[in-house]
């Protein structure tokens, strides 16, 4: 790959961030995450990640709300194929790191579920 081509392909990456950038965003919390992974989301949470797939809107979370639910799914509630769908329509950002305690767990399970 030449030098011409970097350049090109630099150039197309800036495009496609700066037109990124203007679409809405939301940011996806850590029990909203596990309420669409268990499945108990009534299709709204469905609904954005489609959008976001289109390319309408821009979903992001960072990368420890993503570990703590996936953390908190027991394990009969796993459901690779909704997983897979999230981490193709999600941003994760970096952020700061703890360990995921049974106490957070159990919270995180309480506020996720508490309309249900």
């Amino acid at each position: 790959m030449g030098l011409e081509s970097i350049k090109k392909a630099e150039r197309l990456f800036d495009e496609w961030e700066k037109q990124r950038k203007k679409l809405k965003s939301a940011f996806l919390a850590p029990d909203v995450l596990l309420r669409y992974l268990v499945g108990n989301d009534n299709g709204s949470i469905n609904d954005l990640i489609n959008l976001a797939i289109e390319g309408k809107i821009r979903l992001v979370t960072s990368d420890y709300g993503l570990y703590e639910a996936v953390g908190c799914l027991e394990d009969y509630e796993y459901r690779l194929n909704k997983l897979v769908k999230l981490l193709f329509a999600l941003e994760i950002v970096p952020s700061r790191k703890i360990l995921l305690t049974r106490e957070r767990i159990y919270h995180l399970r309480q506020v996720a579920f508490k309309e249900l």
